[in-house]
């Protein structure tokens, strides 16, 4: 699986540069490529570890993290706990394909937290990721 830290040419309306961390190769490509073409400047990563070396060169410009909530090693809440302490303002979406009510219960996570069942369609994915920023 490769990262990479490839921007989109093209910016969206609200300048917003998106990192996504998704083990899944195929979801990562899809994800990066479907906001790429809406204009979005995407920096995709297939584990916490190399989101968080690519946080120590893009720092305050990454406005929000879309990050799969289970993967090996850190998971999705610990990488965000990890840029909350490192006083990032980026905002977070979580995405998994497990129910709600089994990761309230497995890694803790608030009902209010955003949150992006999979499998996600390009509109939802789209409309998850304009409220977040919006919020």
């Amino acid at each position: 699986m490769l990262d990479t830290a490839t921007e989109a040419t093209n910016k969206s309306p609200s300048g917003a540069k998106i990192l996504v961390v998704d083990d899944e190769e195929t979801v990562l490509n899809w994800v990066g490529r479907t906001l790429e073409r809406e204009g979005y400047d995407v920096i995709t990563a297939s584990s916490p570890s190399r989101a968080l070396e690519l946080i120590e060169n893009f720092g305050d410009k990454i406005r929000l993290g879309l990050f799969d909530l289970v993967m090996p090693g850190m998971n999705g809440r610990e990488l965000a706990t990890t840029l909350k302490r490192k006083q990032s303002p980026m905002k977070v979406l979580f995405m998994s394909g497990y129910a709600r009510g089994i990761l309230s219960e497995t890694y803790i996570i608030d009902p209010s937290v955003s949150f992006l069942p999979k499998p996600f369609k390009k509109p939802e994915l789209l409309s998850a990721v304009r409220d977040r920023l919006k919020s």
